[in-house]
């Protein structure tokens, strides 16, 4: 069972209303040490509340957080002693969401459907329909994303170098332009981040009204189980 279930948010109407000021994800899970930073500042949250656009998610030592975006179609869970920055805006029907990764690593689970999904490093991005794949910064010069269900286009931002990355496989891409895709290793993945990535806690839901207005300025509500 997925944590977060959005309800009346899948409709576009709605979500085709939603003004940029508003949430465009929730925190579904967080433990250890755990900061949402809005506007350079430390806020206080807890599972459950909202997650701004350009608002940046850090962890500590043996930390963890999951984000839902709010057309239900991407789930981000970042690992200890990352930097994670949620971006999403509404085109049209749909919501396209970005993820950026300044360090550290997240695994995204995207349904296809829903507005497009990136995920950027500082030397790489990539793109999806409809997949699951881990996104991986060592030593600040290498990214490797690691696929593990659906097909990731990869692109390296320095010699805008791309390849199409399958399940199995893991994209290598660094500061100096290379881009390889290799056979994936059990070495690509700690110990802490295989359990994460392989949990599927069943929990019982609660709901909670979002309120948003319109266009045309009448109040409306969505309501969000997770």
């Amino acid at each position: 069972m997925n944590r977060i279930l959005i309800i009346a948010i899948l409709l576009l109407g709605i979500l085709g209303a939603l003004p940029a000021t508003e949430a465009v994800a929730i925190i579904s899970a967080s433990k250890g040490k755990v900061e949402l930073v809005r506007n350079n500042k430390p806020v206080r949250f807890k599972t459950g509340d909202m997650v701004f656009n350009n608002d940046q998610i850090k962890t500590g030592g043996e930390s963890f957080a999951a984000v839902k975006y709010l057309d239900g179609s991407s789930t981000v869970k970042i690992f200890s002693n990352s930097v994670v920055r949620i971006n999403a805006a509404v085109v049209g029907n749909n919501m396209n969401k970005n993820t950026t990764v300044s360090r550290g690593s997240a695994n995204s689970s995207v349904r296809s459907g829903g507005g497009s999904y990136t995920v950027q490093t500082p030397t790489t991005v990539a793109s999806v329909k409809g997949t699951d794949f881990l996104t991986k910064i060592i030593d600040d010069y290498l990214t490797l994303i690691i696929v593990t269900d659906g097909v990731v286009l990869v692109k390296n931002t320095v010699t805008n170098r791309e390849a199409e990355v399958p399940s199995g496989r893991t994209a290598k891409s660094d500061d100096q332009g290379s881009l390889d895709v290799v056979e994936s290793s059990d070495d690509d993945l700690s110990e802490a981040e295989r359990l994460e990535m392989e949990s599927q806690r069943e929990t019982q839901p609660r709901s909670m009204r979002i309120q948003f207005t319109d266009e045309l300025g009448n109040i409306k509500y969505v309501e969000v189980r997770f």
